[in-house]
């Protein structure tokens, strides 16, 4: 299991703000009762130093074999890829590659096409799903297209938090924290 978390030792500002990705173990699959703390890792771009990095994560998805790992930040467009030297243990990440979402203001939920081919993302204030084509599946360096463009959802949520797909794709799940 895999928590976002994120430390903000003053209120308002960004001095000091850091992202981390917390993996946990499960001695019985699926209870949560059977927790444990394996890793804390610290999320980071490179170029950017402790005291510029600011990084909220907000969503964060896997592609299946757990080799590469995708996380939005909150305050801004961009979605971050690192890959994993062994599959599934965070921490063994390193950066790979960034995309940034043209259209949004701040990203907040993030889901794949099961086979990797399709990327979507949602936003807090434009109220849409964007829809973008990977060249090479899950992976954000070798080519993405822009695609289709929801609607706006508003009207079903305007704080959006997390978007998700049944596995054949025929049905959507939104949610959020501002309507019932």
């Amino acid at each position: 299991m895999y928590v976002t978390r994120r430390i903000t030792p003053a209120a308002n500002s960004d001095a000091g703000r850091r992202g981390f990705i917390n993996q946990y173990s499960l001695s019985t699959a699926f209870d949560i009762s059977t927790i444990s703390l394996i890793s804390t890792t610290q999320l980071t771009e490179p170029g950017e130093d402790d005291d510029e990095f600011a990084f909220l994560p907000h969503a964060i998805e896997f592609k299946p074999d757990g080799t590469r790992m995708f996380v939005i930040k909150n305050t801004g467009t961009l979605v971050y890829q690192y890959d994993l030297s062994t599959a599934w243990d965070v921490s063994t990440i390193s950066f790979s590659a960034k995309y940034d979402v043209s259209g949004e203001d701040q990203l907040r939920s993030l889901d794949f096409k099961p086979d990797g081919t399709r990327m979507y993302v949602g936003g807090m204030k434009k109220h849409k799903i964007r829809q973008y084509d990977l060249a090479t599946p899950f992976d954000l360096r070798s080519g993405v297209t822009p695609g289709g463009i929801s609607d706006s959802l508003q009207s079903f949520e305007n704080n959006m938090r997390d978007i998700q797909f049944n596995p054949d794709g025929t049905q959507m799940f939104l949610t959020g924290n501002q309507r019932d």
